[in-house]
């Protein structure tokens, strides 16, 4: 089934398919509309297997944004294919409906006199989200943990200490200072000399510093005492020497260790769900 979505909101079927009533509009969902822009509409194709979005030439407004997230609600979509005929040749899959909203909410945050979509973003999720089909490896990592009991051994510190392209990103704790002992490379974003300059210092100081500050306080939360692990969801924007930015949203589960000298160490496993290099 087809559905078209309006600049303004309206919502209609080109194959005269019945719709149900959408819901009211947000407060000031048509206050940004720009003035003599060109129309457009979106393009929903539901199908068995997920969704296609076909969106045009311009950022889209918060008025089509609401009406589409209430169509992914509605419909139950979990896994869409994003095209973009006018801006860029390959399409986009994604794989959740969270992921979906995210997208389409960045491209809302491009439209003039809209709010930028934020450049940080943490959703803390339940451990038993682990069992969802789609964190196999996280909880694979999860069941290792167990089986160990947290015990991170020698073995494993010999292998992973000082790579740079590691599958999990590898701290120790020490005292007030988490330091970066392995560096995990999923979001993409930093050369491979500026991943080697971030071994041996403080999570913190990384290239970007503003996203090395902001990405801390979850490690140093779970260096405290008796704190449980992590599972959350992250989109961060990181931006490298380079001057290169990216948008990444990634899942990540953070788990507490001690290495057979008594030695504090956290993991940090991702799962990369979405990533776009930002043009400025």
């Amino acid at each position: 089934m087809d559905i078209l979505v309006g600049d303004t909101g309206t919502v209609w079927s080109p194959t005269g398919h019945e719709l149900p009533k959408p819901p009211l509009l947000g407060p000031g969902a048509l206050a940004t509309m720009p003035q003599g822009a060109p129309k457009f509409y979106v393009r929903l194709r539901l199908g068995t297997s997920g969704a296609c979005l076909r969106l045009g030439g311009v950022p889209i407004t918060r008025a089509c944004f609401e009406r589409l997230v209430w169509l992914l609600v509605l419909n139950q979509v979990e896994r869409a294919i994003v095209e973009y005929p006018l801006q860029r040749a390959e399409p986009e899959l994604l794989t959740s409906q969270q992921d979906i909203v995210a997208r389409l909410d960045e491209i809302r945050g491009a439209a003039p006199g809209e709010p930028a979509r934020p450049a940080f973003f943490l959703e803390r999720m339940a451990l038993g989200r682990l069992e969802e089909p789609r964190r196999l490896p996280l909880r694979r990592a999860w069941r290792a943990w167990g089986k160990a009991h947290g015990q991170l051994s020698v073995t494993e510190l010999n292998r992973e200490a000082g790579n740079v392209n590691n599958r999990r990103t590898l701290l120790r704790v020490r005292r007030e200072q988490l330091e970066t002992s392995a560096v995990s490379d999923a979001v993409r974003a930093y050369l491979p000399c500026e991943r080697m300059s971030m071994l041996g210092r403080d999570v913190e100081e990384q290239p970007d510093g503003i996203y090395g500050e902001w990405l801390a306080s979850a490690y140093r939360e779970l260096a405290q005492d008796d704190v449980e692990p992590g599972l959350h969801t992250v989109e961060a924007v990181v931006s490298s020497v380079n001057g290169k930015s990216v948008r990444a949203r990634y899942e990540r589960l953070l788990l507490p260790w001690r290495s057979p000298g008594g030695d504090r160490w956290i993991t940090s496993q991702p799962i990369l769900r979405m990533r776009r290099v930002i043009e400025y």
